[in-house]
């Protein structure tokens, strides 16, 4: 099974696509962190989650990568992309390309609707330590091609099966 997370209008074939606003390229109108947490454990082969991670609170993160961890398959893989706040706040200081408003769009959301709004600033290195500690190995940072610089993309992979703190107890 794969999973496209807070997919908005952009569709991805051969997978399931999740977001809260329903839309032509939705398969499942539920809220993405809600969605997440009723999946089953090693049941997922891949998760894409393209510039959704900003849209919920910081304080939701842990539990949410965790989430992912849990119900990816060993050898399973998180796409994870997201405006990179170290990188966007410099741009929108300097005024990057005389494009101001652009820079400040990419850190607070477009504001189109009531979800098109962001709700966390999230760092590449943030990120990384965070998925390191759910249980996630990184394998590639990248960030895309211009004018989409300031956009990361990490791709991380579940290498082993962690124990919940019930099974640990019980050993």
């Amino acid at each position: 099974m794969r999973v496209n997370l807070g997919c908005g209008t952009a569709r991805l074939k051969d997978f399931i696509n999740v977001d809260i606003v329903p839309n032509d390229a939705v398969d499942v109108v539920e809220g993405v962190v809600s969605y997440a947490a009723k999946l089953l454990p090693n049941t997922v082969d891949e998760f894409a989650c393209f510039h959704f991670i900003e849209h919920i609170g910081r304080s939701q993160h842990p539990s949410f990568l965790a989430h992912l961890a849990r119900t990816l398959k060993v050898g399973g893989v998180l796409l994870i992309s997201f405006p990179d706040f170290s990188v966007t706040s410099v741009y929108f200081l300097h005024n990057m390309r005389g494009q101001q408003d652009f820079w400040e769009a990419t850190v607070l959301g477009r504001g189109r609707d009531t979800y098109d709004l962001h709700s966390s600033l999230v760092t590449q290195d943030y990120l990384k330590k965070l998925l390191i500690s759910v249980g996630f190995t990184i394998e590639t940072i990248t960030y895309e091609p211009q004018p989409n610089e300031c956009n990361c993309i990490i791709k991380a992979v579940k290498t082993s099966v962690r124990k919940s703190y019930e099974e640990l107890l019980g050993e």
